[in-house]
């Protein structure tokens, strides 16, 4: 490794605790039986226990994935995808929390105080596709480490992105369980019918954009998956 690169790494190498920090959140107060919170409690909870110390976390992930793509990518391509690929469910998370935090929690809180009888079908129906398309980056995530393997790792720095990942996937993994299959079944939704108003128009773009994402161009076949191992 050349001098530039290897001072590179030693400015950006992470503290010691950088791959828990999406487990170990002493905000998060003592560990409860989720499954017999009220809504608000599990509201809350979700919002301590995994928005709070979801987001700095991230950060400090972009910054780890971006030094390492930087180095090595040009060598191993694979980093640069890597790198592509979690900026990317960053993003989808960043938007999400922001909108059961603004928009799904009030609601549910106002459920549990008597102030409503329901929360928006098209709300709901949007988080469902956004929580499948984070557990399709998380498997993604998974495949490009080639299982969140260290072996493989090119310098120290490296080795501690498949750690700080694995982690990242255990956290946000109960954060969607939580969600999905504690919180989202106990909300009353409005009767069936078609989905209408303004998150019925944004869960349609969303799926738009990412299907642009995903699918090859017209008449070539999709590319093979990037190695997951260095050469």
């Amino acid at each position: 490794m050349g001098k530039p690169a290897a001072q590179a790494l030693r400015r950006t190498e992470p503290r010691s605790t950088f791959p828990s920090v999406f487990v170990d959140n002493p905000s998060a107060g003592p560990a409860h039986d989720v499954a017999q919170a009220s809504i608000t409690e599990l509201c809350d909870h979700i919002a301590i226990a995994h928005h709070g110390p979801l987001r700095p976390a991230l950060d400090r992930l972009v910054h780890l994935l971006a030094t390492v793509a930087r180095v090595h990518g040009a060598e191993h391509p694979h980093l640069i995808e890597l790198e592509r690929l979690f900026g990317a469910t960053r993003a989808e998370l960043a938007a999400r929390t922001e909108t059961e935090e603004t928009t799904l929690f009030p609601a549910c809180r106002s459920l549990d105080a008597g102030r409503a009888d329901a929360v928006d079908r098209a709300l709901l129906a949007m988080l469902d596709d956004e929580h499948a398309t984070t557990g399709a980056s998380l498997r993604a995530l998974r495949e490009l480490t080639g299982g969140f393997d260290t072996d493989a790792a090119l310098c120290p720095t490296h080795r501690l992105a498949p750690a700080a990942l694995e982690a990242f996937e255990r956290d946000v993994r109960q954060h969607l369980h939580e969600e999905r299959e504690i919180l989202v079944p106990r909300v009353p939704r409005p009767p069936g019918g078609r989905l209408t108003g303004p998150f019925s128009r944004r869960r349609a773009g969303r799926r738009s954009r990412r299907a642009r994402r995903t699918s090859p161009p017209s008449g070539r076949a999709p590319r093979a998956p990037a190695p997951t191992t260095a050469r």
